[in-house]
C-alpha cells in the first residue's frame, strides 16, 4: 500500500465523516472527544479512531465508497 493511497483514504474518510455529522439534526453542544489513534486503510478506504472517552475502549469507524463516474 502506498503512502499516497493511505493519505487519500484518510482524507476521504474524514471528509465523509464531516459531511455525515453536518447533515444530522443539531444536537446539544458537547465537548470534543480526543482521538488517541487513527488508522486508515488506503486499499479499502476504511478508517478507525480510538477515542479517549469513558473507559477508553470506544472506537469510531467509517468507510467510504470511491468511484469514478463516467
Amino acid at each position: 500500500m502506498s503512502a499516497r493511497r493511505m493519505l487519500t483514504g484518510t482524507f476521504l474518510g474524514l471528509g465523509a465523516l464531516l459531511m455525515t455529522t453536518s447533515a444530522l439534526a443539531p444536537a446539544a453542544v458537547a465537548a470534543p472527544v480526543p482521538v488517541t489513534a487513527l488508522n486508515c486503510d488506503g486499499n479499502t478506504y476504511k478508517c478507525a479512531a480510538n477515542l479517549q472517552y469513558g473507559d477508553g475502549k470506544w472506537i469510531a469507524d467509517w468507510s467510504v465508497n470511491v468511484y469514478h463516474q463516467g
